[in-house]
């Protein structure tokens, strides 16, 4: 029964039943992602945040799931903003963040499976709310944004640096490591829970390694220049 509700609730209904304000459908043709962040750890975080100002820099709206929504909307102006570059005016897109509680492993199955309900039709609500549904999801770590872009039949990225060991070919000189095969076997089950349900998945390290299937990338990360 979930299931079937959540479907209904996350699917985008036909253009004509979508109810928006005029500025809403002033965006309808703009291209919207969500973006869904782990608020474990602050590898998920930084990375995402430099992801979607590059999703913004190309005019790509962005809709935010973070348990640091306050950070970033302290850092950030949510606004559009107009760029100019060789005389030539290029408007950015806009990004909303909202606050979400992530799901993390001490919780209990009980409340693990509660606050998987409530964030998915909670995530799911703020698309019927404001008129508009994502081309494209993107998880940093997070199941129930994953989940959320299965049920209503959205594309989804899975992206994170765990992703590494989900995807990538076991490096020969792991056996030479007592207990390596298993601490890597190990990661990779783990890790492989995050990609669920998506149709791509990207690992970031620091060196490209190869795949095990076709849909996965794993990609050296940039360095910033104060680092290097």
């Amino acid at each position: 029964a979930f299931v079937i509700s959540a479907k209904k609730r996350c699917r985008a209904p036909t253009p004509s039943k979508i109810a928006m304000s005029s500025k809403s459908r002033s965006k309808i043709n703009k291209p919207m992602v969500e973006y869904y962040v782990h608020g474990r750890g602050n590898g998920h975080f930084s990375r995402s945040v430099a992801i979607i100002d590059r999703l913004n820099q190309d005019g790509v709206d962005v809709r935010m799931f973070t348990g640091r929504a306050d950070t970033w909307m302290g850092l950030n102006d949510a606004d559009e903003v107009i760029d100019k570059k060789d005389g030539v005016e290029k408007r950015r897109g806009s990004t909303t963040a909202i606050s979400v509680t992530s799901m993390t492993p001490e919780i209990s199955y009980f409340k693990t499976l509660s606050l998987l309900v409530e964030r998915i039709m909670g995530d799911c609500k703020v698309s019927h709310l404001t008129g508009r549904f994502p081309d494209l999801v993107v998880s940093d770590g997070d199941f129930p944004g994953m989940l959320r872009a299965w049920l209503g039949s959205i594309p989804i990225i899975s992206i994170s640096h765990g992703q590494t060991f989900a995807e990538s070919v076991m490096p020969k000189w792991i056996d030479q490591i007592p207990n390596g095969r298993q601490a890597w076997m190990h990661q990779k089950a783990l890790n492989k829970r995050a990609a669920y349900f998506s149709n791509w998945q990207i690992g970031t390290n620091f060196v490209i390694m190869d795949t095990e299937r076709d849909s996965a990338v794993v990609t050296k990360s940039p360095i910033r220049s104060e680092v290097k």
